[in-house]
């Protein structure tokens, strides 16, 4: 199986209060292999909780935030 040297990045999103629901299209093997990020750039640091991976069968996926 060939590994991808890169990461690979949805987004980015902008949370508008209302949405919690945020997918991604590429493969996943385990939802711990899923990091999220907030802000961009300097400001942008990782989320360490609050959220929940859910993969489709077919790859792909999304990201869902509690609150």
């Amino acid at each position: 199986m060939t590994v991808a040297a890169t990461n690979a990045k949805a987004g980015p999103y902008v949370c508008d209060g209302g949405q919690d629901t945020f997918p991604f299209h590429f493969p996943v093997l385990e939802a711990s292999h899923v990091a999220v990020y907030l802000g961009s750039g300097d400001t942008e640091s990782r989320v360490s909780g609050g959220y929940s991976v859910n993969l489709d069968e077919n790859g792909g996926g999304s990201v869902v935030f509690a609150t």
